[in-house]
Formats: structure tokens, C-alpha cells, sequence
């Protein structure tokens, strides 16, 4: 097959909506396939409009970016996923398709020269950002749902990001297939811990963060406003009102704050204590985690941004989770007390209160969460993911 056993090509296909969420998932499957290119695998990288640039991408992956005509239509987009996939069989062949896009996924396998080929679908439980389909046509969003379960049924191995996801689609799903694989997105646990070479006041300073008392992180996405103003009516009711505690409450997102957070906010009379900062470039993450006491996850929230928390884990700040999280498994390990008992505000103001109180008791869990963290590494998450590449490209080829 022009390569050695163990050196895959794969078909990498999506995300196709790269707005919302979409861009999430647009860098981490980048990521995760610069990775693979540079062990040495040959990765063909499908994307839609707008997306990364078309050609060799840094770190060796093959990147072919549909044109914008083409999501016009259903039939535009499947001819011209088509004649490219076409080409990549005459030019040499595939080993494997991995989705991580059902519409992509749907489409190609049209295809009867891909109905022999192994398949691995990435299973998302919290669907799909409405955001990422605006300026597409609407029927496209309707054959993705579709397509979902097309997928489901076609793969060999279905991944989930946490057991929490994989027991959501059991209960979900009638779909059974041998090898259901708990594969987490990777974090770059060296990036996200690395001495600040300052002391922590002057860090904070130098970011316009408050210098003294207890300093949590939250996230304000999409879909999770309740989630977030949980955590906002916990913080204020663990302070007391009016605040008397010293704490901030830095909260990042993709959006402006919506119109509701910051009414809650002034009504409670936490200005001085609670800042909206927007979007952080990726570089930045690391600085800011590292300077937190707590990361609080809101929920529900995107699968996407767990992987956020996991990233907080690496840099040694503890995660305070809903139980209805994938990110709740993993830290209930750490210490029982970083799991909300319930999604109410109660339970975060319950969670909350000890560390206004005794912060220095919670950052003793700071190496745990590190170690912790450590399974989710690249390096242990790439030798699960080729092990699962492997184990189905044999069976094939025998």
C-alpha cells in the first residue's frame, strides 16, 4: 500500500461549520491532526467555508477546503466532496476515515469505492451550535442530523470525549457496536503549566486582574446561561451581600455578556468584583489558569469547553463541576468536594464558601490536579487513538 504498516493515511473529515462552537472544534481536530502528521501518518483534511487555508498546513497535514459555491447545495456539496475524494483513491489510497463532521461523513460515504474502508466517528452529546449554520442553507443543517445516525451505524469505533458521553449516548441510541472508545480531546500539559517567573501580585497586575483574595475563572458560552448564572448567584450568595469577602470572578467568552448576566450583576451589586473580559487569544489561557484559584464550570455546558477545564487541571487550578459533566468524573477522583452536589446555586455557593474562607486549603490540591491532568496529555491520548487506527486497519487488511 506504498507505506509501512503502522503509517496510516486517513481521511479526516470536518468540522464543516467553523463558526460558534465550530471554531472550537476547527482548532482542536487541527491540532490533533498536525500531531498525527507528525508521527509520521499522512492526513487528507477536509474543512468547509470558511476554514483554514487550502494546501500543506504546519506540521505536515493535507488540507483540502470546499469552496463557498459548493455548500449552496446538498448535491453541489456531494459532487464536489466527491471528485476530490476520487483523486486521493486514484493517487494512492486511504487506510481509514475519521469523522468529526456527520454531514461531511454522510456525503463521502455516497462513495461505494469507501464502503470496505474502517470508519471512526467522533459521538458529540451536546449536538450542534445553531450559530454555525447561519448563511448556510437550511436543509444542510437537516441532512447533518441525518447523517448522524448514518455514521453512527457505519463506524467500527465510536469515540467519546468522557464515560458521562458515552453513557448519555447509550441511553440515547439503539446503535451497539463493539468498540466504543473513551478518547478525550489532548492537552498540552507542558503549555499549560510553566513558572511564571513573578510573584502572583504582580502577574495579576500586569493582566489588570484584582492583586489580593481568591481569584476564580468562569466561561460564558453559548447555550449555558442558566449554568452561568448559577455560578454568579453562588459566588454572591457564599460572599454575602454586599461582597464581603475579597474574590474576583473573571469570566471569559466568545460574546459581549448578554443583557441578562449583566443586570444579575449589578442588581447584586458585584461590579467591583465580577469582570467580563471577552474573548483570550489561546496563548494567553495558560497565563490566566495559572493565576486562578478555582475554575468554575457552568452547565450545561459544550463539550468543547470541558476541554477548557482540563486545560485549568494542567496548570494546577482545580475544577469545580456540575455532576452532569464529563469533567465531574475526573475531578471527583481529585477530591470529592470539587463536585457540585446539584446545578443550583445553593451547591455552588455550598462549594464555594470554604475556599473564600480558607483559600490555602484548596491550593494544596494543585499537584493532584497536575498529575491529574496527565492522562489527558497528547502523548497518552495519540497512543489510545492509533492503538484504536491500528487495531481496525489490520482487521481490514486481513
Amino acid at each position: 500500500m506504498g507505506q509501512s504498516d503502522d503509517k496510516l493515511r486517513v481521511l479526516s473529515l470536518g468540522p464543516f461549520f467553523v463558526r460558534g462552537e465550530g471554531a472550537r472544534s476547527l482548532a482542536q481536530v487541527g491540532e490533533l491532526n498536525q500531531r498525527l502528521a507528525r508521527r509520521g501518518h499522512c492526513i487528507h483534511w477536509f474543512v468547509g467555508p470558511p476554514g483554514v487555508p487550502e494546501g500543506d498546513l504546519q506540521g505536515g497535514v493535507n488540507v483540502h477546503r470546499l469552496d463557498p459555491r459548493h455548500s449552496r447545495s446538498i448535491y453541489r456539496l456531494y459532487r464536489a466532496l466527491g471528485k476530490r475524494i476520487n483523486r486521493l483513491l486514484d493517487d494512492g489510497g486511504i487506510d481509514l476515515i475519521h469523522i468529526h463532521d456527520p454531514l461531511f461523513g454522510f456525503l463521502a460515504f455516497r462513495n461505494p469505492r469507501l464502503s470496505r474502508l474502517p470508519v471512526v466517528t467522533e459521538y458529540r452529546r451536546d449536538g450542534y451550535d445553531p450559530a454555525g449554520f447561519e448563511g448556510f442553507p437550511a436543509a444542510l443543517f437537516r441532512w447533518r442530523r441525518f447523517g448522524e445516525q448514518r455514521c453512527l451505524k457505519r463506524s467500527k469505533s465510536i469515540l467519546f470525549s468522557s464515560r458521562y458521553s458515552r453513557d448519555v449516548f447509550l441511553k440515547s441510541y439503539s446503535i451497539r457496536k463493539p468498540r466504543l472508545r473513551e478518547i478525550s480531546p489532548g492537552v498540552d500539559v507542558e503549555k499549560a503549566y510553566t513558572p511564571l517567573g513573578e510573584s502572583c501580585e504582580d502577574a495579576r497586575a500586569a493582566l489588570g486582574l484584582p492583586g489580593a483574595g481568591s481569584f476564580f475563572i468562569t466561561v460564558d458560552v453559548e447555550g449555558a446561561l442558566e449554568g452561568l448564572e448559577n455560578v454568579i448567584l453562588g459566588m454572591s450568595m457564599a460572599a454575602g451581600a454586599p461582597p464581603g469577602e475579597s474574590f474576583g470572578l473573571l469570566v471569559l467568552g466568545e460574546e459581549p455578556p448578554k443583557s441578562e448576566i449583566t443586570a444579575l450583576v449589578h442588581r447584586l451589586g458585584m461590579k467591583e468584583q465580577i469582570h467580563f473580559l471577552g474573548p483570550v487569544v489561546s496563548g494567553a489561557w495558560p497565563r490566566y489558569l495559572q493565576l486562578a484559584d478555582v475554575f468554575l464550570l457552568p452547565a450545561p455546558c459544550p463539550e468543547a469547553v470541558e476541554r477548557e477545564a482540563l486545560k485549568a487541571l494542567a496548570a494546577g487550578a482545580p475544577v469545580f463541576a456540575p455532576p452532569d459533566t464529563g469533567v465531574a468524573e475526573v475531578v471527583r477522583k481529585i477530591d470529592e468536594s470539587l463536585v457540585f452536589w446539584r446545578d443550583t446555586p445553593e451547591a455552588v455557593a455550598s462549594a464555594v464558601k470554604p475556599v473564600l474562607k480558607q483559600p490555602d486549603d484548596l491550593r494544596a490540591l494543585q499537584t493532584r490536579c497536575r498529575e491529574a491532568a496527565l492522562e489527558f496529555s497528547w502523548d497518552v491520548v495519540l497512543d489510545r487513538l492509533e492503538e484504536e487506527y491500528l487495531v481496525l486497519t489490520r482487521k481490514t487488511r486481513s
